[in-house]
């Protein structure tokens, strides 16, 4: 097979004039080879990676030279030929080293698995026809080359049916040694010789080593070099993508991930070196390594073995090449062919949806049509638009809570958690998630709206970004629209928990809703905000701690409670103190807090006057779990958890009476987390 590449490979080149250097091309092209496969098999991450010059840069730099070798003497050709191979390959190398270096190789993760599918279906197809052209010198349709066809056709049918079913080792060589010895059978029989069947097509007629001489190499046309710019520029682009799908496709193939950049720069090194010899750019080939790995062989030792086939070949010349059959090569090239296509196309597409397979099939079709590179951009194109498509039906809305359901964490005495309690369905939670885009953005503002115009009750609409990981221009737009029905409706618009790399651009596109919105930092202070907005005007009662615990039970606690004025910022309860006791708030504000992931500290829990914070400690062993704060000027009450103690022991009807406040306190806010709870899994 390696030696059929370099043949196949050369005669692409070395055309025309340039055709009397073909058997030294092909010896430089083994040369190269055996190169590439020798580093591969110390270096690749790939074990049993077979590298070789590949078909799409020797496409590539064929049709440069379609357009320079017009314009060249004779003397010059093979020279030029070189030159300009040589300088391709350098610049593939250039190009390769540099994003190595900078680390986006591994940007190839993200095509999706129908492209990769596509490509491999794709190549499978190039490999048939590839097969097919072989056995029938490029589809001439000779009556001896026909029956060569199908002799090619059964050896791949052959070798891929009997693979399929019995996956051994020895399958391939005994398959290919009885076909070969079938083949000399025939000829024996029909009495046709090797040079009669060298002459109809059956055995390769290149001659490596022979051709012109070698001194005629070193003359070259520079001045011409121009003429072949376009090959120089997409040569790169080419090289590179080919690579980085080939290896991801050998990736998926033995269940590994490669380094990417490690194996672009490996192979950068490698075509930098053989760019003299002007050999094409050279990187994994994936027929001869699907091969390997369909035979359950991932080692080292085969890319040796490569390149040891590659030196006995151009030494050996003709002695080698002019005894393999064309039938057996194209039949092993339609056998790789078929197993890439069977796998990807049935095997692999039962698993995936219509649309996926539509978009391989295309890409096959694609290949056959206009080109394997032409292919995967437009196959890359279709998944992205199947991306957004399949995206754009993913709900934005992670959950919608009404303020009965989700509550701030503000402590508030009775009488206005009372007034809370009934006015709170006027608020909406609306939690965000994903990626926000014109195509999910347009629906979830227009649900919304309905929501508020449709729902005389919402009075209050917070909308929380928490989960939210991005956002285009077009999205952050519609929120202005929102903000106006808000405005409209006589509802207020409260943006939450807005993602620092997204506030630049959502405040410059709310300028023109300026007045109808607020922002705040999370959904607590949201909510907060919102509850605020419907106490307004709430007669306020007398803020003291007799109004929690009851004017007979506070007169019988305050004697054994110690009363402390503290400023405002100061931490009263330390995080991890093993103090233990209840604080009460008569008259002031504190705040709870526990330690943030990134620093700093999160609140938890506000609580103004006639609230209690602390009271867990009566109740459970260990150090405080957050630290308490005031954020005024505040009159406390403590009671420590030796004062409750000593309290049963001397007033067991007022520790009662004690416990049952305390429970109610405990009780009212596990029932507000268990409503949390529900409306999240709601």
């Amino acid at each position: 097979m390696l030696v059929a590449f370099a043949v196949s490979f050369a005669s692409l080149l070395f055309t025309g004039e340039g055709s009397r250097f073909l058997g030294i091309g092909v010896a430089l092209i083994l040369a190269a080879a055996a190169l590439h496969n020798l580093v591969a098999a110390r270096w690749s991450a790939v074990r049993g990676a077979v590298l070789l010059p590949q078909d799409a840069t020797t496409a590539v730099v064929a049709t440069g030279l379609a357009a320079i070798l017009p314009a060249v003497a004779p003397e010059a050709s093979g020279g030029t030929i070189i030159l300009y191979a040589g300088i391709c390959t350098a610049i593939v190398a250039l190009a390769m080293l540099l994003l190595g270096s900078l680390g986006v190789g591994g940007l190839v993760r993200f095509v999706p698995l129908p492209v990769v599918g596509g490509f491999l279906a794709g190549t499978g197809w190039l490999l048939i026809v590839g097969g097919a052209g072989l056995a029938t010198a490029d589809f001439s349709w000779d009556p001896v080359l026909v029956l060569s066809l199908a002799a090619s056709a059964a050896v791949g049918l052959g070798l891929f049916m009997l693979l399929r079913s019995h996956p051994r080792v020895a399958v391939f060589p005994l398959v290919l040694g009885v076909a070969v010895v079938v083949f000399f059978a025939v000829l024996v029989v029909t009495g046709t010789s090797l040079e009669e069947a060298r002459q109809l097509g059956l055995l390769p007629s290149a001659r490596v080593g022979e051709g012109g001489r070698l001194s005629s190499l070193l003359t070259a046309d520079w001045s011409v070099l121009g003429r072949g710019i376009g090959g120089l520029i997409s040569i790169p682009f080419v090289a590179t993508m080919a690579l980085l799908l080939n290896v991801t496709a050998l990736d998926v193939m033995r269940g590994e991930d490669s380094d990417l950049d490690r194996e672009l720069r490996i192979v950068g090194w490698t075509n930098l070196a053989t760019a003299p010899l002007g050999s094409p750019a050279g990187y994994h080939a994936l027929g001869p390594t699907a091969l390997t790995f369909r035979l359950g062989i991932q080692s080292r030792v085969v890319p040796v073995v490569a390149a040891a086939a590659c030196v006995v070949a151009a030494l050996t010349g003709p002695l080698l090449i002019g005894l393999i059959p064309t039938p057996v090569v194209g039949g092993v090239l339609i056998f790789l062919g078929l197993g890439f296509m069977v796998e990807w196309l049935y095997d692999r597409g039962r698993q995936m949806t219509g649309p996926e397979i539509m978009v391989m099939v295309t890409i096959v079709g694609l290949v056959a049509t206009v080109g394997l590179m032409a292919a995967v951009v437009w196959g890359m194109l279709a998944a992205v638009i199947l991306f957004v498509v399949a995206y754009s039906r993913l709900d934005p809305i992670r959950s919608i809570a009404s303020g009965r359901e989700r509550r701030s964490t503000v402590d508030r005495p009775a009488r206005a958690a009372g007034h809370l309690e009934e006015a709170a369905a006027s608020i909406r939670l609306v939690e965000l998630q994903g990626f926000l885009f014109f195509g999910s953005c347009h629906g979830l503002v227009d649900r919304l709206a309905a929501m508020i115009r449709d729902d005389v009750e919402v009075e209050v609409l917070v909308v929380d970004f928490r989960h939210v990981h991005g956002a285009d221009s077009t999205a952050l737009a519609a929120f202005v629209r929102l903000a106006r029905v808000c405005q409209e409706s006589e509802c207020h618009l409260i943006l939450s928990g807005v993602p620092t790399r997204l506030q630049p651009a959502l405040g410059a596109t709310m300028e023109a809703a300026a007045g109808s919105w607020t922002e705040t930092v999370d959904a607590d202070h949201a909510l907060e905000v919102a509850e605020e907005r419907l106490l307004d005007g709430l007669e306020s009662a007398t803020p003291a701690c007799r109004n929690l615990f009851g004017a007979d039970l506070w007169s019988r606690l305050v004697g054994r409670m110690e009363r402390i004025e503290v400023a405002a910022d100061e931490v009263i309860i330390e995080h991890g103190a093993t103090s233990s006791g209840l604080i009460a708030v008569d008259t002031g504000e504190v705040v709870t807090e526990i330690p943030a992931p990134g620093g700093g500290w999160k609140r938890v829990r506000r609580s103004g006057a006639g609230t209690v914070v602390g009271e867990m400690s009566i109740y459970r062993f260990g150090g405080r779990t957050a630290r308490v704060r005031t954020t005024e000027s505040s009159t406390l009450y403590r009671l420590d958890a030796e004062a409750v103690r000593e309290l049963e022991r001397s007033e067991p009807d007022t520790a009662t009476e004690l416990h049952r406040v305390l429970a109610g306190i405990l009780s009212e806010r596990m029932a507000h987390a268990n409503e949390v709870i529900q409306s999240l899994l709601g």
